[in-house]
């Protein structure tokens, strides 16, 4: 450990001017230098490299790093390597750390180019991202009109539109667009197009995306389309558990919980739908009269001014208005 009364003392010489200290690393000296013409970062005696002109240090768990000048151009500086010269930051970002990799957008004769684990991409007209998931890298191009999605180091389309890629469940999946029509690429294979595509999801052996066509919405479940109905927004939330489904929607005047086993439906209204245990448990309310649903079998009603309701605790259905009831449930599990 340095005092700071000695750093002049460590890696210092003659005539050189101290232009900055800064305490970055606890305990370690990192001084900002002037020898001559050059500057460079001093490390506790280590000399970075030496530039017309170096910027401020910064440090993350992952890297130290500054921008440095040479004449008209810049570059970054990343743990004691130089990258490219480049002619101007895209947004002033600065390179972004995850997983011990690096990426960066800079400028180089009016095109855009991606820097990512050392190497510098071809030139772009534009660039979007990145997007990091479990150790993986994606970003968005734009070549004339065409957009691409660099994923792991693949150039894939060209699309009108496309978006950063999902990982889940084992799936890696993506939203494009072309010729004014949706879809989604799924594993590599394009879904069937659509007006519009309005969120997507994997988990437990399940992927499903919600579609329009005209005036229809409808979920799409592992390649199956369900049911239409009128609007994007749900009644309920698209719900998943131990591989079985389960959401509510509204057609006219009509409304339905729809799951991976059955269809119900109702004129009375839909109140909280849920997976527990392996099963499919909702509310319907009419008139004056709540029913408890498990599995598309009634199993209580409750006559109350509130609507029934109910929660799921190690296998115990507890429900009701006023009145606390109980049932068990039996685990039930698609696998």
């Amino acid at each position: 450990m340095y005092l700071k009364g000695a750093l002049f003392e460590v890696g210092i010489q003659k005539g050189d001017k101290v232009l900055k200290f800064v305490d970055l690393l606890p305990g370690r000296q990192i001084q900002k230098v002037q020898r001559g013409q050059k500057q460079f970062w001093l490390i506790e005696g280590q000399e970075q490299p030496a530039f017309e002109e170096v910027g401020q240090a910064k440090i993350t768990r992952e890297a130290f790093f500054y921008s440095a000048k040479e004449g008209d151009r810049s570059c970054w500086v990343i743990n004691g390597k130089p990258g490219p010269f480049f002619d101007q930051q895209v947004w002033d970002e600065e390179p972004q750390f995850r997983d011990g990799r690096v990426f960066y957008r800079v400028k180089i004769d009016r095109k855009q180019h991606v820097f990512l684990d050392g190497e510098l991409s071809p030139g772009y007209d534009e660039t979007w991202g990145p997007s990091f998931s479990e150790g993986h890298i994606d970003y968005v191009v734009r070549d004339g009109k065409a957009q691409f999605l660099i994923l792991d180091g693949q150039r894939l389309g060209p699309y009108d539109k496309v978006y950063n890629a999902h990982r889940e469940d084992g799936h890696v999946y993506y939203q494009a667009e072309r010729d004014g029509q949706s879809f989604l690429v799924l594993d590599g294979a394009e879904t069937p197009s659509y007006d519009e595509i309005y969120g997507s999801g994997a988990k437990e052996r399940v992927f499903w995306y919600q579609a329009r066509t005209g005036k229809k919405w409808f979920y799409v479940v592992n390649e199956q389309q369900g049911p239409c109905f009128d609007t994007v927004d749900t009644l309920s939330d698209f719900d998943v558990s131990g591989g079985r489904y389960a959401y509510s929607c509204q057609r006219v005047d009509t409304q339905m919980v729809v799951s991976d086993t059955f269809v119900f439906e109702t004129p009375g209204k839909i109140k909280q739908v849920e997976i527990c245990r392996g099963k499919v448990v909702f509310v319907v309310n009419e008139g004056d009269k709540s029913c408890l649903f498990v599995d598309n079998v009634p199993v209580a009603e409750v006559f109350t001014p509130d609507s029934i309701w109910f929660e799921e605790k190690n296998g115990v259905l507890y429900y009701g208005g006023k009145v606390r009831h109980q049932l068990t449930l039996e685990h039930k599990d698609s696998r």
